[in-house]
């Protein structure tokens, strides 16, 4: 699917989004250290907090987006729901397995919805000009995840 060019940025963000569930999931399987995984995922939030905020200041900020369609309220629900989980890992020692299940599945289906349903909205409501303004914001805010660090569980 050809994203605008303002918003790959995001994009790519999503591919390395992808790439983190997929490692959490596979992980889970092969270790019993919970916490590694945990430390992982809140040395990645700020980031991954960066990118929600992102999405929420420059796709609310439009007159030309309905702030009460289905996509945006979902949009906005899964980025809450990403805090309590976060939340919950950082206050419960308990059912770690379930919780980081849950985060990675959540990630998953985050990203693939805002892929091949938020964006597509988004571009089609936004006019030409409100996406390069998205796309110069986004190239000057932009916070690259470190994909290098923590321990290498997944490998």
């Amino acid at each position: 699917m050809k994203r605008n060019e303002n918003l790959v940025n995001l994009s790519s963000e999503h591919h390395d989004g992808l790439v983190i569930a997929l490692r959490i999931k596979k992980s889970i399987d092969k270790t019993e250290d919970y916490q590694k995984i945990v430390n992982y995922i809140l040395h990645l939030w700020d980031t991954l907090k960066h990118h929600f905020d992102q999405e929420e200041d420059n796709f609310l900020a439009s007159k030309n987006i309905d702030q009460n369609n289905e996509l945006i309220n979902r949009m906005l629900d899964e980025h809450q729901q990403f805090d309590q989980i976060v939340n919950k890992l950082t206050s419960n020692t308990e059912d770690l397995k379930e919780i980081l299940s849950d985060f990675s599945e959540l990630l998953n289906d985050h990203i693939r919805f805002e892929e091949r349903e938020l964006f597509p909205y988004i571009e089609e409501c936004l006019t030409d000009d409100e996406l390069k303004q998205i796309g110069i914001k986004l190239e000057q805010t932009h916070q690259p995840l470190d994909k290098n660090w923590g321990p290498h569980f997944w490998d």
